[in-house]
């Protein structure tokens, strides 16, 4: 048997259940309920709709009877069954179609049933109706055309149905649907993902701008450390005193600031510092005193006070004022009411210790400054620094210091004097260094810091001292400085600077310029020679430029240039020429070198003699020729010679040997030095060398003489 389409048995249009279906066929269909009773006109309108329907079911096949010369009531109609299997392919393919059909075969049934229950009626009440009459006519169709289906029944099997191929269109059909289903969810799917993804990228920049807008906020709920919801750190976050980078570092547990916090809570040693409500009804001494305390003790954390060298008092319960290091000054209009001003608003708040505990000495201590060099300190300088506001000294230098100098620092607008000289700073000189009006003394010299020297250091009108060697600024030296009325020590040596030396420098009245190994200094200066407008300094006493491509000669020097310089060392550089008698007029000269100029070179000047304050004179590896003048003895205060790899020759003057402060002296290496007298060898200098050749009975030369 043909395999059945899905359709359900009553969605089948054109079929009625009949007992006579082949025994092949599975299905079992139910009768229709008895219709509601129709009056004759109606039972006439079904009827003629009957007639249409199955004449339609009819029609082809009964044209080919009566082509055959047969009754088309008698000829066998296989094709119903064919016709069925038709109608559930077009219920597949053509829904619309079916759903009429359906609705015609529907009222056909009606009307049959309608039919049969109008006889039975009709018989049991005894009235009579004519047997010709339409409704008994449909009647005997509908019998006639059962029969007729029996009929066809019996023949099926003989006919050939082409099923296979509705079949496997109705199998295509419905693959292409489920592929359309399945292209469909799997674009959902896709659709979705992609919308999720959007909706995560948004939410994720919109609460991190939100996050970076509430950077600010130090609401306790949104802080992670238990410690920030205590008063102490309720006070810290909301003091407007207090630096964000001092909040910042409080919701990092492993920052000095949150350790001190920890500290100041936890630990019996501040049970007298301790207050309940966030502090904001004590009085102005008492938040300083607390502020202090902190500060120090994020200094301590910070710096390591475990491992200073002197750590008296240090993270101890007794007053800050009293820890190594730290100095404080009693603040007289502080002590006349503040005690009594803490106690009663103490009282009236019921704040614990804090308040209670400060005496009048206590409330007008206030640190001034820190002085702790060379005492081990290691670590960084913490933004708390900025919390000593009435700090005048900051004095940390020959330590092992690291880090950045921290921009809180620059808010020590208090500050006299900073010493941080010899530690392992690295970082830039921030542009508000212009913010220390009041700094006398700035000592960064022999750090790693990097970066131009800031124009803003020319605002500092009480500046003296500037000390920036030893580290790896670079770029020019700002004219500004000159601009400084009391600056007298400005050391720049060490460094990456270039661009020369600025002429406004002139004005200021420096007592020492140093600006050695700047090796680059006037390579790009628009002038290599020596600055002459340092020759009218007279203020200038120690002046320093080795090893930074100075060139050309030694200018000449007139009575009053330079009359106050008492050191002058010009050592490694390109100069040239002959060095002139005339160097003498600077008769203030204790020590001077112009050693490692090749180019300068010719006879020694003889008037090198009358330089009498003189102790120190470098005249080695340049090209200096001929014999050692004599008139060098007239130098009497000389205690260091230095004449060695030059290309002189001849013996050591006698005359030497009246320089008794000698301790050095060098004439080795020379083109051909003969001897050292004995009146040299008696003064008893203790190092003396004149060369493996030279005749000598107290040279300290490696020879074996």
């Amino acid at each position: 048997m043909v395999a059945h389409a899905d359709t359900p048995p009553s969605h089948r249009p054109g079929y009625h259940s009949s007992p006579m279906l082949d025994s092949d066929d599975d299905e079992s269909i139910p009768p229709p309920p008895p219709p509601p009773p129709q009056d004759s006109a109606n039972a006439n309108a079904n009827y003629n709709k009957s007639t249409e329907a199955f004449h339609d079911h009819d029609q082809e096949f009964d044209s080919e009877a009566i082509m055959m010369g047969q009754d088309h009531h008698q000829v066998a109609k296989p094709v119903k069954k064919w016709r069925l299997l038709k109608k559930e392919a077009e219920h597949v393919l053509v829904p619309q179609q079916e759903e009429e059909e359906e609705e015609e075969e529907e009222e056909e049934e009606k009307f049959n049933a309608g039919v049969v229950g109008a006889g039975a009626g009709a018989g049991a009440s005894g009235a009579t109706r004519p047997l010709n009459g339409p409704t008994l006519q449909g009647h005997f169709r509908g019998i006639h055309h059962a029969q007729e289906f029996e009929e066809e029944e019996a023949g099926m099997d003989d006919i050939e149905v082409p099923s296979s191929s509705v079949v496997a269109r109705m199998n295509w059909s419905e693959n292409q649907q489920q592929k359309k289903k399945s292209r469909f969810r799997w674009a959902l799917l896709l659709l979705l993902g992609f919308a999720a993804l959007v909706a995560i990228i948004v939410g994720s920049v919109v609460g991190s701008k939100k996050s970076n807008g509430d950077d600010n906020v130090t609401s306790s709920s949104s802080r992670n450390s238990p410690n920030l919801n205590t008063p102490m750190g309720q006070f810290l976050l909301s003091d407007p005193s207090i630096s964000q980078e001092t909040k910042d570092a409080l919701e990092d547990p492993n920052s000095s600031a949150s350790q001190a916090l920890d500290w100041m809570i936890h630990d019996e040693a501040n049970t007298e510092y301790a207050f309940e409500n966030d502090g904001g009804d004590l009085d102005a001494e008492a938040q300083e005193q607390f502020k202090e305390r902190f500060a120090a003790a994020s200094l301590g954390k910070a710096l390591g006070s475990d491992n200073f060298v002197n750590a008296n008092g240090w993270m101890t319960n007794s007053h800050i004022c009293d820890w190594e290091g730290i100095g404080c000054d009693d603040n007289a209009a502080a002590a006349a009411g503040g005690a009594a001003a803490a106690a009663a608003a103490a009282a009236a708040a019921g704040t614990r210790a804090l308040q209670d505990a400060l005496d009048t000495r206590t409330a007008a201590r206030v640190v001034n400054r820190i002085i702790m060099n060379e005492n081990n300190l290691s670590g960084s300088i913490p933004s708390e620094i900025s919390m000593f506001t009435h700090a005048t000294q900051l004095i940390l230098y020959s330590n092992q210091i690291t880090g950045t100098i921290p921009q809180t620092l620059y808010q020590m607008t208090q500050l006299t004097g900073l010493d941080l000289y010899d530690n392992k700073l690295t970082g830039t000189i921030s542009d508000d260094i212009g913010n220390w009006s009041n700094m006398v003394g700035l000592y960064l010299s022999e750090n790693n810091l990097a970066g131009s020297i800031p124009t803003t250091i020319g605002g500092l009108s009480r500046l003296v001292a500037v000390w920036l060697d030893g580290n790896q600024l670079t770029g020019p030296i700002p004219s500004e400085i000159g601009n400084i009325p009391g600056l007298n020590q400005l050391l720049l040596s060490n460094n990456q600077l270039t661009g020369g030396i600025p002429e406004n420098l002139a004005n200021a009245p420096l007592e020492r310029l140093a600006v050695d190994n700047n090796v680059a200094l006037f390579l790009t200066s628009e002038s290599t020679t020596f600055p002459t407008f340092l020759l009218n300094m007279q203020t200038l006493q120690r002046l320093s430029m080795r090893k930074v491509n100075l060139q050309g000669p030694i200018p000449t020097m007139v009575r009053g240039n330079l009359s106050s310089l008492t050191r002058l060392y010009l050592d490694s550089n390109v100069l040239t020429g002959p060095l002139q008698n005339n160097i003498a007029f600077l008769q203030q000269l204790e020590e001077f070198s112009v050693a490692d100029n090749a180019q300068l070179g010719g006879a020694i000047p003889t008037s090198l003699g009358q330089m009498r304050r003189l102790n120190f004179l470098d005249l080695s590896n340049c090209g200096f020729e001929g014999a050692i003048p004599s008139e060098l003895s007239g130098a009497t205060l000389l205690e260091e010679l230095y004449l060695n790899q030059n290309k002189l020759e001849g013996a050591v003057p006698t005359e030497l040997g009246a320089l008794v402060n000698l301790r050095v002296l060098r004439v080795d290496i020379n083109r051909n030095i003969e001897s050292v007298p004995t009146e040299v060898c008696q003064i008893g200098i203790p190092t003396l060398l004149a060369g493996c050749e030279a005749t000598c009975e107290c040279c300290t030369d490696n020879c074996a003489r």
